[in-house]
Formats: C-alpha cells, sequence, structure tokens
C-alpha cells in the first residue's frame, strides 16, 4: 500500500521547527502499520534533520552554520547565498521505518525543519508512506 501527503508547513526566517507530531498524526491517519515514512523537502534554502530537539544543541548548531557561512561575507549569489549552502550541507529528504504503526526511530530524535532563507514563507514536505 501506498499514502501520499503533501505538508504545509509556514516558516519564518532562521527558526527550526519540530514536526515530528503533525508526522505522526499523518501516520496514524494513513492506516500502514509497518513499512517505510519517506519525507521530501521542496526546498534549495531549508534542510529536515533527524536530531534530538533541544535548545542548546540547536542553538550550538546555528553557531556552527554562522561559523561557516557567515551571513556578511561577500558571495557570488548576492541575496541569500548562505541560505542555499546552508541547506547543501544538511539534507532535503530523510527515510524513517514504521513499526506498529508509528515512527521507529530513537527516543530522543524529532523531525527537525531547518529553515535558512530570509524571508517567511510556506515549505512543502511531500510525506511518502509505503508499507502494511
Amino acid at each position: 500500500m501506498l499514502y501520499r501527503h503533501v505538508l504545509r508547513i509556514k516558516s519564518e526566517p532562521d527558526k527550526f521547527y519540530d514536526i515530528t507530531q503533525q508526522i505522526n498524526e499523518i501516520i496514524k491517519k494513513c492506516m500502514i502499520k509497518d513499512g517505510l515514512c519517506h519525507l521530501y523537502l521542496k526546498s534549495t534554502t531549508a534542510s529536515l534533520l533527524l536530531q534530538e530537539y533541544d535548545v542548546m544543541l540547536l542553538t550550538d548548531l546555528r553557531k556552527l552554520m554562522e561559523e561557516l557561512t557567515p551571513k556578511q561575507k561577500l558571495y557570488q549569489h548576492p541575496k541569500n547565498a548562505f541560505s542555499h549552502i546552508r541547506a547543501s550541507l544538511l539534507k532535503t529528504e530523510l527515510t524513517i521505518p514504521l513499526f506498529n504503526g508509528s515512527l521507529d526511530s530513537g527516543q530522543k530524535q524529532s523531525i527537525i525543519l531547518m529553515e535558512f532563507d530570509t524571508v517567511a514563507g510556506e515549505r512543502e514536505i511531500i510525506l511518502t508512506i509505503s508499507g502494511e
């Protein structure tokens, strides 16, 4: 069986969002108990991360991104090159196993949408859930 859903998230510049609960709600609706949940983010300036949603850890990640790709640096792409570079260092897709109708992820793992762009917008994440 295959189930597809498009999750839309309104995002603001330089914010991180824990979207685990929204993903779990979609999984419950699809009625697939065992299989795979694939997430694909349609973006070049945002990323997905499977990690602990901890304020201090996310602050450290933000600091690392600023050190690697400073906003104030002069880039060839004048508008938001640092946003594209940050997103390219991470992922735009995740695949997580499903077991007994739930994500079979680690106890502290959360699905995080990381917005790196300079303007607010709406992100689309395509969920494709397959299994039985």
